[in-house]
């Protein structure tokens, strides 16, 4: 009894060893998964928010040049445009606003594929962690416990050459 009391403690203690080093393993890429996030969510944004601010910029200039006329401190009747040409700046701010609109449509996709590739990647080394916890769980079984009909749905099946 105490032979099988000191196997078994010595098992879980070398079980418990590998647990905490495959946890750390799983912590590091979760870790590594999040920096990747937020730096592609930065600079996404950043580019985003460019074409935005970039947009609002010409929009002000524009509305300030309306407002005060082709000279800067005309008003009235002397300094304002004639409605065509203004029809024409307003015709000319919408086209780049449907453009800034294109860019953030485009930008958004390109967001969703990247964030797709990541997850999947993610997902598969999250997986293969998984599966490598398992395999370590099932080689610190006896071999008398195992045999070839042992079957698990998330692990490939058991052979003589694979316990490790």
């Amino acid at each position: 009894m105490e032979a099988f009391r000191a196997a078994f403690k010595a098992m879980s203690e070398d079980f418990l060893v590998g647990a905490l080093a495959r946890h750390k393993a799983r912590a590091a890429e979760v870790a590594a998964f999040e920096r990747v996030v937020r730096g592609m969510r930065a600079a996404d944004d950043g580019e985003s928010t460019g074409l935005i601010d970039a947009f609002t910029r010409q929009n002000k200039a524009l509305v300030l040049l309306l407002t005060r006329g082709p000279g800067q401190g005309q008003s009235g009747a002397e300094g304002a445009f004639p409605p065509h040409e203004v029809q024409r700046m307003v015709e000319a701010l919408h086209a780049d606003l449907e453009e800034v609109t294109d860019k953030l449509m485009t930008l958004e996709m390109r967001q969703v594929e990247k964030f797709d590739a990541l997850a999947d990647d993610f997902d598969n080394r999250m997986a293969e962690v998984k599966n490598s916890t398992c395999r370590m769980w099932l080689a610190s079984w006896p071999p008398r416990l195992l045999s070839p009909s042992l079957s698990i749905p998330w692990l490939p099946p058991l052979s003589s050459t694979n316990r490790n």
